[in-house]
């Protein structure tokens, strides 16, 4: 198949790019200027794999906000008017949203649990409400969780205090996280090109969400480091306001049930096998 991918450069991009070549795939990398895209370089490719995006992972304020809704909009604005005067539009797109779509939630959600509160559920709104495409491409909103891998996201912010023996829970420690390794978001996406049944929203997750303080546990054993070192809960919201209280203090419990129906077997289903091979 002929894939062709925004944010090549990126922490998922690089590693999808990779696999997929190494599938035998022929894979198109499409070129940036500033926030624009050449959405041309796509048009008679199997599939469009849209992965660029600024990391939301940053204290928010208004302008932040504001500036990350708008540059996600335009991208997919600008998408939409270049498929219209394609003749040969890609066949199927998938767009990277995010499990903030669900906001805080206790219970697992599948892909028809409704839209959360919060900012983050804003911007995968934005996201997954923007792109109109041909009757004839399908069009994937692949809703990715915490994507756990040394070279960056979460994982990497995370080493250098368990580096320095720092390493514990984030606030109580009992938010449940939904992860999955880097590898597996690969594959999934790929199984997501090659699988016409997959349409509309999916969850990109592994099995297994825990709580973050098994998470921490689970990657001082492996680091060898001590991990009872607790980060506050007062002292997230004052580093990180709105950021911390959404994406580190509350739980996003979500479920991976449509992946797995659909045929996708996790290499990376456990905890403890997922982080060790994020370290290989």
């Amino acid at each position: 198949m002929k894939i062709a991918i925004t944010g090549i450069s990126g922490f998922i991009g690089q590693a999808f790019g990779a696999m997929a070549t190494q599938a035998g795939h022929s894979v198109v990398a499409i070129p940036r200027h500033g926030h624009t895209f050449d959405w041309g370089a796509s048009e008679g490719c199997d599939a469009l794999v849209h992965l660029a995006g600024r990391n939301i992972a940053s204290r928010w304020n208004t302008k932040f906000k504001a500036t990350m809704l708008n540059e996600r909009r335009a991208a997919l604005q600008s998408l939409t008017e270049a498929l219209r005067g394609m003749k040969n539009p890609p066949r199927t797109i998938i767009v990277a949203s995010a499990i903030g779509h669900y906001g805080a939630t206790t219970t697992p959600a599948s892909e028809s649990a409704p839209l959360g509160q919060g900012f983050a559920a804003e911007l995968c709104h934005a996201i997954e409400t923007t792109l109109y495409a041909p009757k004839t491409t399908r069009v994937v909103y692949a809703r990715i969780g915490v994507v756990l891998h040394k070279s960056g996201g979460a994982l990497a912010k995370m080493l250098p205090a368990f580096t320095f023996g720092m390493g514990g829970p984030v606030g109580e420690g009992r938010q449940i996280i939904s992860w999955i390794s880097r590898t597996d978001v690969c594959h999934a996406l790929l199984h997501c090109v090659q699988t016409p049944a997959i349409q509309g929203p999916i969850n990109l997750v592994a099995p297994t969400p825990c709580p973050q303080k098994v998470l921490a546990t689970t990657l001082g054993k492996i680091l060898h480091r001590p991990a009872f070192m607790p980060m506050p809960a007062f002292a997230i919201k004052i580093l990180f306001g709105q950021m911390g209280q959404e994406l580190l203090l509350q739980s996003c419990a979500v479920s991976s049930t449509t992946l797995q129906k659909s045929g996708f077997t996790f290499q990376h289903a456990a905890i403890d096998v997922a982080l060790t091979d994020a370290f290989l």
